[in-house]
């Protein structure tokens, strides 16, 4: 049989009997907009207050042209059958609290709500479904927030991605957290949308990001979950902003650059990619200190390095991770140009340092970076 969703709006249904399997599908048909002629010898109290015509006749082979379905209900099985078997030879759609093998449909237990119909048919084979049916609208109702927003998405895609990628893509949607959908949906509404993606190496770096100074909408990310999605951000007429969380040019940069190639895209320059922003970010770090040593990661970009000796003090030095205390001096400051506190930054913390905290852990150094980072 072809599970099918049957509209009753207006038409007439004949349902044989009056007990309390008949005034349940009643019920069941009167809110779905059926017109409801009743036949039995005696009824439940229950029909008196429906609005249903009653009429106290037997069953005996009729015609049933004037209606659209039959029901039979009684609480004879032999009768039942020699009513579903009538409908059939007039070709009326019928059913039958017996599950008559004859009948031309079957109830199946089910559960609506606004947005959905949930059912469920063991074809006859198992008593009772009904535990089985509350645990799959649990389930389905912890879905409900995804596929609210995947109906708003639905004819976006129809209308910006191509025919052969919207089946691809709504699978894609479908598989992702509900934080991707709302910040798609909210970049199709405002026909711009921020990424800001950062090395994953810290797990926690999502929590140290002020989200008071992100451009809005964003979606924060790291570079893997970035490659996993990226088809996700190739939308026609759509314009992402790339917002590399990484301190220079090099592998890492390329490795974003690479993730997101799309001619809408626009993609940043690293954080500190100039002369002025380097400058401008050493303001940060004066006080009480003699000496300022800035150490960065052993591979980053040698002409960083260049960057930083055209415009360092005497009293300023740049140093790699791996020897952060080659002749170190007294008084001496040091700054890891590090965006996270992840394993580079603990091992520092060892060698008991004057040991700045990483960039975006303060704050206002954090701010600083993400307003004055540029357009490559």
């Amino acid at each position: 049989m072809i599970p099918v969703q049957l509209s009753l709006k207006g038409q007439r249904v004949l349902i044989y009997g009056a007990g309390s399997l008949a005034l349940n599908k009643t019920k069941q048909f009167l809110n779905e907009g059926a017109i409801i002629t009743i036949r039995s010898l005696s009824f439940l109290e229950e029909f008196k207050q429906l609005n249903v015509i009653c009429e106290k006749k037997a069953y005996k082979k009729e015609d049933f042209s004037d209606f659209f379905m039959i029901y039979a209900a009684t609480n004879d099985k032999s009768i039942n059958q020699q009513i579903i078997q009538e409908a059939r030879n007039q070709n009326i759609l019928c059913g039958s609290v017996n599950k008559d093998e004859n009948s031309t449909f079957h109830s199946v237990g089910y559960i609506e709500n606004e947005d959905f119909i949930l059912a469920l048919s063991s074809k006859n084979r198992f008593p009772y479904l009904r535990p089985i049916l509350n645990s799959l609208n649990t389930q389905l109702n912890e879905l409900h927030p995804k596929m609210a927003l995947l109906y708003n998405l639905r004819n976006c895609i129809l209308e910006r991605i191509s025919k052969e990628d919207r089946k691809e893509y709504m699978h894609q949607l479908f598989d992702c957290e509900i934080e991707y959908l709302s910040f798609i949906w909210d970049s199709i509404q405002h026909n711009t949308g921020h990424l800001y993606v950062y090395h994953e190496n810290d797990a926690h770096f999502k929590d140290k990001l002020n989200k008071d100074f992100l451009q809005k909408p964003y979606l924060i990310l790291s570079i893997q979950e970035l490659i996993n999605t990226q088809f996700l951000f190739k939308i026609k007429d759509l314009s992402f902003t790339i917002h590399p969380l990484i301190i220079y040019y090099g592998f890492i940069y390329n490795k974003i650059c690479s993730a997101i190639q799309s001619p809408n895209n626009i993609i940043l320059d690293p954080l500190i990619s100039n002369k002025e922003t380097l400058e401008g970010l050493k303001l940060f770090y004066s006080g009480n200190f003699e000496y300022f040593r800035y150490i960065v990661h052993p591979r980053t970009n040698s002409k960083f390095e260049q960057l930083f000796n055209e415009i360092k003090e005497d009293n300023e030095e740049l140093v790699t991770l791996d020897n952060p205390l080659f002749n170190i001096k007294e008084n001496t400051l040091c700054i890891p140009l590090l965006t996270t506190n992840a394993t580079h930054y603990h091992e520092l913390k060892k060698l008991h340092l004057n040991l700045e905290k990483t960039l975006f852990e303060n704050h206002n150094v954090q701010l600083y970076l993400l307003k004055n980072q540029e357009k490559k």
